[in-house]
């Protein structure tokens, strides 16, 4: 079994933290921060979000093997704390 090497890309998009800053030679996991979940019980992503997953697409396209995914909750706080 493979070991997971995971990282957090901040969606504050790309000038807060370029591509070249990412050590993606020395991931396998690459999460994207954060999805919050709203009131309806939905995913709301930040304003940067498409610039970011176009980033992180390029990334992907150069690196396929890292997987990518989006982390929900974390430091600002959601609606509720369990989906209903």
């Amino acid at each position: 079994m493979e070991a997971v090497v995971g990282g957090y890309y901040p969606g504050t998009g790309e000038a807060a933290c370029p591509l070249a800053a990412i050590p993606v030679r020395k991931l396998t996991h690459l999460w994207y921060a954060f999805a919050t979940i709203v009131d309806d019980g939905t995913c709301e992503l930040g304003p940067d979000a498409e610039a970011d997953f176009a980033v992180l697409a390029d990334l992907k396209r150069s690196h396929p093997r890292l997987r990518t995914l989006i982390s929900i909750g974390g430091w600002v706080p959601t609606a509720s704390p369990t989906p209903r």
